[in-house]
């Protein structure tokens, strides 16, 4: 999952939108390089709460402003909730972000999951177990994004796929 986002980020140039203050104090855009994200990843697989403790995780996060000069306007996380099932979550600055975009989101970094599960040319070196699939089930806090994604096998493969919009 973590290779899906940081090929997401590197595909998607508004990921790497910047802000900075020029010379008479007014901000200016620009469209930082690729360099690979810091993505925080948590075990839970321990915690009997598990999926109560990252969702009281997401709403104090939610709460936490992202800084809008020179630096990513988005934070993402990784939790493994259980062997076989992992979350993510995006907090995305509202200036590169919106309800819709969000979903967007979700879809395209499950898609590029999806292309690294079938050995695609996208990262030849990244193979996974081809019985191994990944669906989405859509939940967001706020204007971060919480996703969930369970583990099913590959006689579920276009469910989930039509499951994308």
């Amino acid at each position: 999952m973590e290779q899906a986002i940081q090929e997401f980020v590197r595909r998607n140039d508004a990921m790497r939108l910047r802000l900075r203050l020029d010379e008479n104090g007014e901000p200016v855009q620009y469209i930082s390089e690729y360099r690979p994200v810091d993505i925080k990843h948590t075990d839970t697989t321990g915690d009997p709460n598990a999926i109560e403790s990252v969702s009281q995780w997401g709403r104090e996060e939610t709460k936490k402003p992202l800084p809008l000069y020179d630096c990513d306007l988005f934070r993402f996380s990784l939790f493994t909730i259980k062997e076989n099932e992992v979350w993510f979550y995006v907090n995305v600055h509202h200036v590169i972000s919106d309800g819709i975009s969000m979903n967007i989101l979700g879809n395209a970094i499950m898609h590029i999951y999806l292309e690294l599960a079938g050995g695609s040319e996208t990262k030849k070196e990244s193979r996974i177990h081809l019985s191994i699939m990944f669906c989405l089930n859509r939940t967001m806090l706020n204007r971060s994004g919480l996703k969930k994604i369970k583990r099913s096998g590959t006689s579920n493969l276009k469910r989930c796929l039509n499951s994308f919009p």
